[in-house]
């Protein structure tokens, strides 16, 4: 039973653990966490503007005067932003 226990702990050791939503420090952090999530898409290659993905929470927070519509509008604007990576 012990060497079982042994096994999992040197298993669970081999992966990185997610980050924890409860976590974010302060509204700053947040805002960068939040940013990050809606930068990707533009990122990873997907579109060109964050507005052009469909399935972004970024819609919402443009309609509610959070973000300007431009906001992100490519890479280049996304590259040097400090998003933990």
């Amino acid at each position: 039973m012990a060497a079982r226990a042994s096994a999992m702990r040197a298993e669970a050791a081999l992966w990185e653990r997610p980050p924890r939503p409860d976590l974010r420090r302060d509204e700053a952090d947040f805002n960068r966490y939040i940013d990050y999530i809606h930068g990707n898409p533009v990122k990873h290659g997907n579109v060109v503007h964050v507005s052009h993905w469909p399935y972004s929470s970024f819609h919402r927070y443009v309609k509610q005067g959070w973000l300007p519509a431009n906001w992100g509008s490519n890479i280049e604007s996304l590259n040097g932003a400090d998003f933990g990576e």
